[in-house]
């Protein structure tokens, strides 16, 4: 019996969570994701890329931030889904950027 494996998906927002689709989803610049480069893209990911995580962090909460009171369910046109999603996202770029050290002052 043969067995048949699913192809891959791409990591993109809702399925398979990655930190660059879900700084995407919060709305953070593409910028601020993919500077130019002088020299090729080190292989890694995210976390070796010479950008300042923390300026990445501080523009995705404020983003969300400005998307939640768009959105929330308490108010007028609000939709729940994009509110679990927009927390889900929020949830999981903050935890990422805690396991690698990287954590911005509560306000």
């Amino acid at each position: 019996m043969k067995i048949q494996h699913r192809p891959k998906r791409k990591s993109s927002y809702p399925g398979r969570l990655q930190i660059i689709s879900a700084l995407k989803y919060l709305g953070v610049s593409e910028k601020s994701l993919y500077p130019k480069w002088s020299r090729p893209q080190p292989k890694g990911g995210f976390w070796l890329r010479s950008v300042n995580h923390l300026d990445i962090l501080e523009q995705a909460r404020n983003n969300f931030r400005k998307q939640i009171k768009e959105v929330h369910p308490d108010k007028t046109g609000g939709c729940a889904r994009k509110t679990l999603a927009l927390n889900r996202s929020w949830s999981f770029v903050q935890k990422k950027f805690r396991a690698a050290g990287h954590t911005l002052p509560c306000l």
